[in-house]
Order: C-alpha cells, then sequence, then structure tokens
C-alpha cells in the first residue's frame, strides 16, 4: 500500500488556548496524506470558532460536532466511525506533535506488519513551550506488555498510531480509563 491514508483525530473541548498550535503540528507533519478529524465536544468557551476558522484553511480537515460534552470515549468512537483512513492516530487537542511524528510511526507499521498500534513518549512543555522535565525511552515488545498491561499504560495515548481496522473493531468503552482498557483488551484478543 503506497502512501496510506492517515485518520488523526484530535477531540477538542475547552482548548482555545491551545488549538491553533496544536492543530498546526499535525497539518504541518512531513507525512501530509492525511484527514484530520475535529472532534468538538461541546466546548463552553470559543473552541467551536476558532476550529471553524483553521477548517477554512484546509481540505483535509473534517469537523464534527457534539451539541453537549458526550466524554472522551463516546467522542473518539465517532471519530473512529467517520474515520477513512488505513492509520487512525490520536492527538489531543492540547498536544504538540513532533513534524515527523506521523512518518516515522507509519514507516515502523508498514515495516512491522505483525504490530496493529505504536505510540511515544512525551515531553511536558509548559505555557511558553519550556521543557518541564526529560523523558526516558520506553520500548514495550509483547513478552513485556503481557507482563505489564495491567500495571502501567503502555501508551501516551494522544501519540499512538494504529491500524484502522483494529480501532473499527475494537472501540473505546466508557470507563475510567478509556485507552488502558483498550490496550489490555487488544493485547489479550
Amino acid at each position: 500500500m503506497a502512501n496510506p491514508l492517515i485518520s488523526v483525530l484530535i477531540p477538542c473541548y475547552n482548548i482555545e488556548k491551545y488549538a491553533n498550535q496544536a492543530i498546526k503540528s499535525i497539518t504541518n507533519q512531513s507525512y501530509n496524506k492525511l484527514e484530520i478529524i475535529l472532534l468538538e465536544d461541546g466546548s463552553t468557551d470559543d473552541t467551536k470558532l476558532i476550529l471553524e476558522s483553521i477548517k477554512k484553511k484546509d481540505p483535509r480537515i473534517l469537523l464534527l460536532y457534539n451539541e453537549t460534552n458526550q466524554g472522551l470515549a463516546n467522542t473518539l468512537n465517532k471519530g473512529i466511525e467517520n474515520a477513512t483512513g488505513d492509520y487512525i492516530a490520536r492527538m489531543d487537542g492540547d498536544d504538540i506533535s513532533h513534524p515527523k511524528r506521523l512518518q516515522i510511526q507509519l514507516n515502523y507499521l508498514i515495516n512491522n506488519p505483525a504490530i496493529s498500534v505504536v505510540g511515544s513518549k512525551a515531553l511536558p512543555i509548559n505555557e511558553e513551550d519550556e521543557l518541564l522535565a526529560s523523558s526516558d525511552i520506553t520500548y514495550f515488545n509483547s513478552s513485556t506488555l503481557n507482563a505489564t498491561c495491567y500495571l502501567l499504560n503502555p501508551f501516551v495515548h494522544g501519540s499512538i498510531l494504529a491500524k484502522g481496522s483494529v480501532l473499527k473493531k475494537y472501540r473505546y468503552k466508557n470507563v475510567g480509563s478509556e485507552d488502558f482498557e483498550l490496550w489490555c483488551n487488544l493485547n489479550y484478543n
């Protein structure tokens, strides 16, 4: 599959301060065959207006609305239902992605077809974009994941790229830690 489409799900709830920079970090990715799905989840600030303005500037953007806040799991499932990409990426509306993030993750999944989900660590920054802490790199192979799945969350949720077919099959459940539950479910199926 040459140049597969990646659907990027970005749930947005009261992120008016971060929306422009977060979404720009996706629209400016080195890999640009993207479908960017902004999921406005009933914000009470000016998030909706900002997202509508951003959408006008990029035809790859699909903007979906929840009239009231539906929560992360329900909102992400709505995004998955509407995603048409071969792969689905996650990003939070207050995060910033490395410019080569999607290309690196896609290359890894293509070169390792037995792998369904990849993710990365995250570096915390403050509102002035100053680094707050360093990050150690942790690698999880299947045996490590099996041994630790119920003890710790193996992925930073907003950093994952997954095969679209996998997320469409398993979906998120509306539980306290929807991503952790999904990774454990994927690991044991």
